[in-house]
């Protein structure tokens, strides 16, 4: 799993930062984007940031950071 993290740009990093204390670690934060549908877009993170949408995904996290529901 690390291999295909490693491979990510900056916005991808970013959005596993974003969630790694979620998630518990950095394996279970990339399982999360790869695997775990957002309600909210009705697909993965990974989907959501191919569709060029990074900042409503780093809006939508902060969005359940502080308290939001998904």
């Amino acid at each position: 799993m690390l291999k295909i993290e490693n491979a990510m740009g900056p916005d991808e990093e970013t959005i596993l930062n974003m969630v790694e204390e979620w998630c518990g670690s950095k394996e279970a934060a990339l399982d999360w984007y790869q695997n775990t549908e957002i309600p909210a877009f009705k697909m993965t993170a990974e989907q959501t940031m191919r569709m060029g949408e990074f900042l409503a995904l780093v809006h939508y996290i902060k969005s359940i950071d502080q308290g939001g529901f998904a």
